[in-house]
């Protein structure tokens, strides 16, 4: 039986230590097989060179960061700065090679995986749920993004916010640090501002709403984390002299983006094709044949040998004027 205390909100449930390793032993045994099981379904990813050409131009702005360079300095593209920090560090830490960076993005949906599993089973109080939960969301990370890609660095973040905000009562705190959470993932992906306007909301309106001084303050803790991110980015422009740059690729550009990208209309023929409405655009198809491709090369006895020890681009393969990315 647990044992209880009296806390600010009543009585709060104390495992006794037995229990407590029990938990423990469960955690590790469901952390064992998501890496099993995202292994099995990355590890044909690993090895081809080039799976997607963001991903490649991600990869030179990455290490243009490790050479000393402001991104966008000599190649432009329309991502946030931190997208590019990211792979500096993946880089940094796992190594120059394209292989490293898979590895990077396999440790990501092994992290985000336990971070669905923990906040499934928060809300559904159910083991096996949660679980099953985790392996859906493991193979369709590993489905849609075989590259290491920006969704990949952001999924983490947006996981690690959600258990803070299921895992206990608004406080503050939580909404400072579930700020710091989504700001980054917004530096990361800019059309996740919308989701951070949205989830501001919720926290602010997340009981207890009484007295009328909670909620607000809740607000200002989460916009704070957020514009902290924010002021991060900006630190190195205003430096620099060069903010100018700044807003116009992750304002200016990112509104132009998507107000022609992400209209309504777009999102309405997403709809269609979800539900079967509308066919799918033949690049679709295209993709998932290059996927297959990609996944069938990787074997072992596949007719095509993929190079396991491909080096990133060295500095002397960047451009020495800028040019925009397509």
């Amino acid at each position: 039986m647990p044992i209880t205390r009296r806390g600010a909100t009543g009585p709060l449930l104390v495992p006794l230590p037995g229990r407590m390793h029990v938990v423990a032993a469960s955690d590790v045994a469901v952390i064992a097989a998501l890496c099993l099981w995202a292994l099995i379904l990355r590890l044909p990813f690993f090895f081809p060179d080039t799976i997607d050409w963001d991903e490649s131009t991600l990869i030179i702005m990455g290490q243009g960061i490790r050479d000393g360079l402001l991104p966008y300095d000599r190649i432009w593209d329309s991502k946030p700065p931190l997208a590019y920090a990211a792979y500096a560090g993946a880089i940094e830490l796992l190594g120059r090679s394209v292989a490293a960076l898979r590895v990077a993005g396999y440790l990501g949906v092994v992290l985000t995986s336990y971070l669905v599993y923990r906040a499934s089973e928060l809300i559904a109080q159910d083991k096996l749920s949660a679980f099953v939960a985790a392996l859906v969301a493991t193979a369709m990370m590993s489905v849609l993004a075989p590259a290491l890609m920006t969704e990949l660095l952001c999924v983490p973040l947006l996981s690690a916010a959600l258990l803070l905000l299921c895992s206990g009562h608004g406080s503050p705190r939580r909404a400072f640090l579930a700020g710091l959470l989504i700001g980054m993932a917004a530096m990361i992906r800019s059309n996740l501002a919308v989701l951070g306007f949205a989830v501001g909301l919720l926290v602010i309106a997340r009981p207890p709403l009484v007295p009328p001084a909670r909620p607000v303050t809740r607000g200002f803790a989460y916009a704070a984390g957020v514009l902290l991110i924010v002021a991060i980015t900006v630190i190195p422009y205003l430096v620099s002299g060069r903010l100018p740059l700044w807003f116009d690729t992750v304002i200016r550009a990112g509104a132009e983006f998507s107000a022609h990208h992400r209209s309504f209309d777009n999102l309405r023929s997403l709809v269609q094709i979800a539900f079967g409405i509308a066919r799918t655009e033949r690049r679709d198809l295209q993709w998932c044949c290059s996927a297959c491709r990609c996944g069938s090369a990787a074997w072992p006895g596949s007719c095509v040998a993929p190079d396991a020890g491909a080096s990133l681009p060295s500095d002397n393969a960047m451009p020495s004027s800028p040019r925009p990315c397509s």
